[in-house]
């Protein structure tokens, strides 16, 4: 009963309808994807990297963690109706990153929304529509290429290299991409996330350190950010299967 309740909340499932000019801010970024309808009205979607408009029978995308603001203005009909379909995790086996975009509306779309919209509630019968028009929809949408996220992997560690004091938000804004899409590019490309390309990148200034200088191991551990000497052997021995004295130990001065 736990795993089913859990699944349907996976889910939201609604109309929107706004009788005048309307600006929403999600500085904070999307807790889920979203795939949407645009009935009546026009809408621009401001971000950071990605912007565009959206039009009466346009569908768009805008993925979990996109950061934006949204400008809602009524069509002639004096409203702004919209479908929207939240879901939590984009099923797909390959990884591919889907950019924030209005997609072109076409009729096999069209006709699965159609049944969808008539009840927005999350039952078997409406997740099965909604992965009909999410099957219809994806192979019309833009992705990052598979070329773009090598590059992507690659500036993100010579920020980490350039800098000490950073979170994952200022990676992805230095790279231009969502914090979702760097997570994604790590996963892909090197098989683990930006965290621990962060520790990786931290212990070899480390090493250098413990092999080029006398500083303590306190010390080295708060120069390169670290709380307390404690995590920063837990880190080191993690990525080197060695503590620090032994690296110490090694080197050849």
């Amino acid at each position: 009963m736990i795993n089913d309740a859990l699944f349907f909340e996976n889910f939201v499932f609604t109309e929107f309808c706004f009788t005048a000019f309307r600006h929403n801010d999600i500085s904070k970024g999307l807790s889920l994807h979203y795939i949407a309808y645009m009935r009546e009205g026009s809408c621009n979607i401001v971000g950071e990297n990605y912007s565009f408009r959206i039009n009466e029978g346009d569908f768009f995308y805008l993925p979990k963690n996109f950061k934006y603001h949204s400008y809602w203005s009524v069509g002639d009909s004096g409203v702004v109706r919209f479908d929207s379909y939240g879901f939590k995790t984009l099923p797909r086996r390959d990884n591919i990153v889907y950019l924030p975009q209005k997609i072109s509306p076409f009729e096999q779309a069209i006709s699965i929304n159609q049944k969808l919209a008539v009840s927005k509630s999350t039952d078997l019968y409406s997740i099965g529509l909604f992965y009909q028009l999410l099957g219809a929809l994806i192979n019309r949408m833009t992705c990052v290429p598979e070329n773009r996220k090598s590059a992507i992997v690659q500036k993100a560690e010579a920020f980490m290299r350039e800098n000490s004091d950073y979170k994952a938000a200022d990676i992805a804004r230095h790279c231009r991409i969502s914090e979702t899409g760097l997570y994604d590019a790590f996963k892909e490309v090197r098989g683990y996330t930006p965290v621990v390309a962060k520790h990786k990148i931290i212990v070899a200034r480390a090493c250098e350190l413990l092999m080029a200088t006398d500083m303590s191991v306190e010390e080295i551990s708060s120069r390169l950010g670290f709380g307390n000497a404690a995590y920063f052997r837990k880190i080191f021995f993690r990525e080197t299967q060695k503590t620090p004295r032994e690296v110490r130990r090694e080197s050849v001065f």
